[in-house]
């Protein structure tokens, strides 16, 4: 059995939060969300949240702006000075590894290299692990490296687990504080206003995409010529997907009934594999849809295998980086490239996937998936402004037959009404990050 499982370090921005004084006399930053621009990636419209003062809430804060809760890792915040005349600390980079050195240098040079881009860079590591002699000893070591490196240090905490009410410490074993209420924070909040996926632990997110029967048959979209389509045979696949995300949004079908839906899920593959259609799974996802978007093309991608399954995987990857579901992106795009990587014997499509993956990951290590997910909407409308060009009668020159003219523009026609259901000022922003 495939099994989607990576050992790379977790590398994602989260767009917005930001560390601000509440006194300038005051010797700890307290960290806050709003939706000033960074340098990295950011998105408008964010909600202004407070997490106070107390290091226990930020720590408490941790499985929602991981989706999952960390066990025996080490998390490292990353901050900069979005000011220029002043302190205004926001959170930028964040990296999870686990406790194995070689992991932890991984993860520490991801982080480092994207504090030489910013202005003032700070961190604040939490080590998470019932060891306390490894943990304090891992932030004291730390904490000597990334002033070495002209990182300042922020905070160097300690916890056994995070769960509410946990004491966490000093790297001298002091305690500093209990962890505060992880299910009812503003950033669980915010997670739950946007169908964030919550998984309990890293066991549930290794299993969230393991393989399931009944098996989907993909071998004929697999086998079609790349570019053979005509323009009616791409709008028709559009439209497929369409009217399945307005039939869940507005509440004709269920979410559950159509992803158990065996031609429903063939829709999805079929978009996914063909190399202009897939960007439009991505542009669908756009806005409160996403959640719809993301278990659709989950549940297609557990139901699948091979490239089939590699490339359903990493435009998931892309879905999640577009809700802002950094640190789950990542997971599902380096496992993506694991089975990638391990494929004998490859054809076009795992070419194209592979390219997809090198740059989402690259994007990723260095803080801006975002740009894929903005390249990706781009290209998908390019296509669409295409087919609608092709089916409203630019084409109709090359056409004899008044009835196929006919045709092409009642196409058209569906097409546009399709697109009704696309949240266009949540697309708009997508292009404007």
């Amino acid at each position: 059995m495939v099994s989607l499982h990576s050992s790379h370090s977790v590398a994602i921005v989260l767009p917005g939060l930001a560390f601000e004084r509440y006194n300038s006399m005051t010797d700890r930053d307290i960290p806050s969300t709003n939706n000033t621009q960074s340098p990295l990636d950011y998105e408008e419209d964010r909600p202004r949240v407070k997490l106070g003062g107390n290091p226990g809430t930020l720590i408490a804060s941790i499985p929602a702006l991981m989706g999952f809760t960390p066990e025996e890792s080490l998390v490292i915040v990353g901050l900069y000075n979005a000011s220029t005349t002043g302190r205004a600390m926001r959170i930028g980079p964040i990296v999870r590894t686990d406790l194995g050195m070689r992991s932890i240098a991984e993860g520490v040079d991801q982080i480092v290299a994207v504090c030489d881009t910013l202005n003032e860079p700070e961190v604040v590591v939490i080590a998470v692990s019932e060891e306390e002699e490894l943990a304090c000893g891992l932030l004291s070591v730390l904490g000597m490296f990334f002033e070495d490196n002209l990182v300042g240090i922020n905070g160097l905490h300690w916890v056994e687990k995070i769960e509410s009410g946990a004491p966490w410490c000093f790297p001298d074993g002091e305690m500093g504080g209990v962890v505060e209420d992880v299910d009812d924070n503003p950033l669980r909040t915010i997670g739950r206003c946007s169908g964030a996926l919550q998984l309990k632990d890293r066991e549930e997110r290794e299993r969230w995409l393991l393989p399931t029967m009944p098996r989907l048959d993909t071998r004929e979209l697999l086998a079609e010529t790349p570019g053979g389509k005509d323009a009616d045979e791409h709008t028709d696949a559009i439209l497929a997907v369409t009217r399945l995300l307005s039939d869940v949004v507005l509440g004709h079908r269920s979410l559950d009934e159509v992803i158990e839906d065996h031609e429903a899920l063939m829709a999805v593959a079929r978009l996914a594999i063909d190399e202009d259609d897939h960007t439009f799974l991505v542009l669908c996802a756009q806005g409160t849809v996403n959640p719809v978007m993301r278990d659709m093309v989950a549940e297609c991608a557990r139901r699948t295998r091979g490239s089939m399954r590699i490339r359903l995987l990493a435009l998931l990857s892309v879905i999640l980086a577009s809700n802002d579901e950094g640190s789950l992106a990542h997971f599902v795009a380096a496992g993506a490239a694991d089975e990638c990587a391990a494929r004998s014997q490859r054809n076009h499509h795992d070419c194209l996937t592979e390219e997809m993956l090198e740059v989402l990951l690259a994007t990723m290590r260095c803080g801006h998936q975002r740009q894929t997910v903005r390249a990706v909407v781009a290209c998908s409308l390019h296509h669409l402004a295409s087919l609608t060009l092709e089916l409203s009668g630019e084409c109709a020159a090359d056409v004899v037959d008044d009835a196929e003219v006919e045709e092409l523009i009642e196409w058209a026609e569906q097409l546009d009404e399709a697109l009704d259901v696309l949240e266009w000022p949540a697309i708009t922003r997508a292009l404007n990050l």
